[in-house]
């Protein structure tokens, strides 16, 4: 439900079901470059959490709660990355 994570701009939610019934979850919060990754990682997982957006602290928990994952990935481009590198 895109409304109780307050995802931005009508970006999409997705939850892929894969054939692997392994029990694992993962959650892949993505920018747009990760749409392409997310069908060579659904194999691995029996459910594969697809978020489009810059998740803060109160939405990872919210999924954390939600779906319990064995795996989180985050995968942004390096210029979207500014807000969680240090800066020297």
């Amino acid at each position: 439900d895109r409304k109780r994570y307050n995802l931005t701009n009508g970006r999409p939610l997705f939850l892929l079901k894969g054939k692997n019934k392994n029990g694992l979850t993962a959650i892949l919060f993505r920018d747009s470059f990760g749409q392409q990754l997310a069908p060579f990682l659904a194999p691995y997982f029996e459910n594969l959490v697809v978020v489009w957006d810059r998740p803060n602290r109160k939405m990872v928990n919210m999924f954390l709660d939600d779906y319990d994952p064995d795996v989180v990935i985050e995968q942004r481009v390096e210029r979207y990355m500014s807000h969680i590198m240090p800066r020297f």
